[in-house]
């Protein structure tokens, strides 16, 4: 396995980050970094990197559209029940993520097909850092909890709580709260 496109930490970064020396770990740190960089983009309805995204919503008889992914460059397409409309049939709002100008049919299929994310690739200084610093903070408890492990106790100390794995840990949503977009 290799990193696709979209991650947006290296699995040198993230080794020197956990202190892992050698490539006995590789697998497991590629697919931890790929799975942390999937969850903080959908805790923050975002795409790090740039991609096409073609998404089906169906028409609620109300003026607006909120597209999934921000941050939006552009619409390439809107197509309703089978028709492409013209871009002058729709506004597209991209700073927010929004389609209005128009009534969307209730029960009408609308598929939008546009273009979302901050960077064009990894390691352009347009992504976030807070995400990349979540990415690693989800990495980091991930793996020191490899062996899946919920609590645990120290008579006369204490005892402590994991977020299970499949959970973003709450010190990575606390890095991402300020790229956070509107939940829908």
């Amino acid at each position: 396995m290799s990193l696709s496109e979209y991650a947006i930490v290296t699995l040198e970064e993230a080794k020197n980050f956990l202190h892992v020396d050698g490539d006995d770990d590789d697998l497991t740190l590629e697919f931890l970094i790929e799975t942390a960089t999937a969850k903080t983009e959908d805790y923050c309805s975002s795409c790090w990197v740039k991609r096409g995204i073609t998404e089906t919503h169906i028409g609620n008889g109300k003026q607006a559209i909120n597209l999934y992914r921000l941050p939006v460059e552009s619409v390439e397409a809107v197509i309703v029940d089978g028709v492409e409309l013209e871009e002058s049939d729709y506004i597209a709002q991209l700073s927010i993520g929004r389609l209005t100008g128009r009534i969307w049919q209730k029960d009408s299929v609308i598929e939008i097909a546009y273009t979302a994310g901050y960077a064009d690739s990894y390691g352009q200084a347009a992504i976030p850092y807070a995400a990349k610093l979540a990415v690693l903070n989800a990495l980091a408890a991930w793996w020191n909890n490899r062996m899946g492990v919920t609590s645990e106790s120290i008579a006369g100390i204490g005892s402590v709580a994991y977020t299970g794995e499949e959970e973003l840990p709450e010190n990575a949503k606390a890095k991402l709260s300020s790229l956070r977009k509107r939940i829908l």
